[in-house]
């Protein structure tokens, strides 16, 4: 999980404690919910009209089977989603514990202490943290998806490789 806060030194004071309480106390409440469904709605209904978000959910289903990697969420996904199952997301995985936290510019003793104050001395649980899952075999071949008024086409081209910290990782990137 990342969050960032982008604001002028004055403000500090005010913001950083709200942006704890933003992590420790969420309220998702029904009617926020309810809007950013819709949302995410409207915007895979677009998504799905583009050949570069079909090819690309395309690709990674066949990348990445049974796992995350190449699962999305569909309409029914983002409809069953829940206040409780961001309670309980928020409970496991989002914690002040074990935190990292980088500040790019000016920074005075009285915010550097205001920063420890607020996040450095939280005395919440550890999380769990996130699971790793094992890949499945790749589904190699060739997949064509026909869309009848489509006026581009996108072809997607790969396999799996190493990961970030592998040696040639940063050689391979393009």
């Amino acid at each position: 999980c990342t969050v960032s806060l982008y604001a002028l030194s004055r403000y500090l004071q005010e913001l950083v404690p709200l942006m704890v309480e933003l992590l420790t106390e969420p309220a998702y409440l029904d009617e926020e919910l309810a809007k950013q469904k819709q949302i995410a709605i409207q915007t895979q209904q677009v998504n799905k009209l583009k050949t570069s978000w079909i090819a690309s959910t395309t690709f990674r289903s066949a990348l990445f089977p049974q796992h995350p990697y190449g699962y999305y969420a569909d309409e029914a996904d983002i409809q069953a989603i829940t206040r409780e199952d961001l309670m309980a997301y928020h409970q496991q995985y989002i914690q002040l514990s074990g935190l990292t936290i980088l500040v790019a510019g000016k920074l005075s003793e009285s915010e550097q202490n205001l920063l420890e104050d607020n996040f450095g001395k939280q005395a919440l649980a550890a999380g769990r943290g996130v699971s790793s899952a094992s890949f499945l075999p790749p589904n190699l071949g060739l997949t064509v998806i026909e869309k009848e008024d489509a006026v581009q086409s996108t072809i997607r081209i790969g396999k799996p490789l190493f990961n970030l910290k592998h040696e040639d990782y940063f050689t391979m990137y393009i």
